[in-house]
């Protein structure tokens, strides 16, 4: 074989090293897992001031969302407890915002932004059909604040 002859076999070697070095790098593009402790505005719900986390995986495009036990009042019934969960989603993470869905068997959705920049919470909640087709009555719009969670001691 010819110089020539060589050239496509290295060109063809050179490309493929250099998409699995790009393919190997872009896992770097994305950030970080990082966990936000979310708290909903005073006044909004009966559980505000409740914090919730949303463990961020960008990488995998996914949403975790933990909750703690939480104690609602019932009038003069006995309290209404809410078991601690989790909850893992797919999400869309945009330079300005993470959305994410989570709909029940019992037709409640809630579709959920929070935006990067200013880290403002805002969910979408409706019964019977998603919020954009939900009937007025069937709609709640709730709000919180957002900050990176970190150890404090």
């Amino acid at each position: 074989m010819t110089s020539k002859e060589h050239r496509p076999i290295a060109v063809l070697a050179t490309a493929a090293l250099a998409t699995s070095m790009l393919l190997a790098s872009s896992q770097s593009l994305f950030a970080e897992p990082v966990t936000l402790v979310c708290t909903g505005d005073p006044g909004e719900t009966v559980t505000s001031g409740v914090p919730v986390t949303y463990d961020l995986d960008e990488a995998r495009g996914t949403v975790t969302i933990n909750w703690p036990v939480t104690t609602v009042p019932n009038g003069r019934y006995p309290p209404i407890v809410h078991p601690a969960g989790s909850a893992t989603l797919p999400a869309t993470f945009s330079p300005k915002a993470i959305t994410f869905d989570r709909n029940y068997d019992t037709g409640d959705y809630n579709h959920y932004v929070i935006d990067r920049l200013t880290g403002r919470l805002t969910m979408l909640n409706s019964t019977g059909a998603a919020f954009e087709t939900a009937s007025p009555k069937d709609r709640s719009i709730l709000h919180g604040t957002c900050h990176v969670g970190k150890a404090e001691f």
